[in-house]
């Protein structure tokens, strides 16, 4: 089952929701940027998908592959190409899709919506890391995944009837392990390669988080008394309650 930003708003809104409703403060912990761009701001709504649209423009990358899609979408729309990787299927064929279903680019309709719902007010924290730090905790993460019994996990799900061209299965581990049963290349390449495609995402997710001036960075445990002074302030000047279920107020720290 693919799952979008679109279902982690309405799931997260959903627990919001209840524990708002117990008198609690809800902490919302990691997801992406897009996701809790789309939890806090809201999303561009109201284009649904078209199947036949779909499976032509599927067809159209089988015969010129992601790159050739994506340049075709760098035509129609030059700003959403410039925010979607080449070879990230998924996201080029819903650019595309959305044009051709409206005739304008998505990036247009971005601009329309601005993202400017703010259906909750929020304290958003965000744990510095040095980088060499990071990459390190990550390279353990890893073979700690590897270890734990990634391989096995992949191996039943593709015994199962999964296709590895799942959304699921072409995310970071899932591809790599897939393509070593597939006997691209061996176990040690496909932890190199998970390793190396992690970072490259952590790096992304930090030059998105970095656009967003709302985020308070900070080192920890180094400053740790810092964040539970924020954390204080906003819990003392910050109302607990739901003041409505059509788009009231709630609290949410990040």
């Amino acid at each position: 089952e693919d799952f979008s930003a679109g279902l982690f708003r309405r799931y997260a809104g959903e627990a919001i929701s209840e524990i708002v409703g117990r008198g609690k403060v809800p902490i919302v912990a990691g997801g992406t940027g897009l996701y809790i761009k789309a939890l806090t701001e809201g999303l561009v709504e109201g284009v649904e998908g078209n199947t036949e649209v779909r499976r032509r423009l599927k067809e159209e990358a089988e015969r010129v592959g992601p790159r050739g899609l994506w340049e075709r979408l760098r035509e129609v729309d030059p700003q959403s190409a410039a925010r979607v990787h080449p070879h990230d299927l998924y996201r080029i064929l819903r650019a595309l899709e959305i044009y051709h279903c409206t005739g304008t680019p998505a990036s247009a309709l971005r601009g329309r919506h601005r993202f400017s719902e703010r259906p909750y007010e929020t304290l958003k924290i965000g744990l510095w890391r040095p980088r060499e730090t990071l990459y390190r905790r990550i390279d353990q993460r890893v073979e700690e995944m590897i270890k734990g019994g990634l391989r096995d996990e992949v191996k039943g799900l593709l015994e199962r009837g999964y296709s590895p061209e799942l959304k699921s299965m072409r995310s970071i581990g899932y591809r790599q392990m897939v393509e070593h049963l597939q006997g691209v290349y061996p176990l040690e390449e496909a932890s190199r390669r998970m390793k190396r495609d992690t970072r490259r995402f952590a790096k992304r997710q930090m030059t998105w988080f970095k656009r967003d001036p709302e985020i308070h960075w900070l080192s920890y445990p180094e400053e740790r008394d810092r964040i539970m002074e924020l954390v204080a302030d906003f819990l003392t000047r910050a109302p607990t309650e739901q003041e409505g279920a059509d788009g009231g107020k709630t609290e949410e720290t990040h």
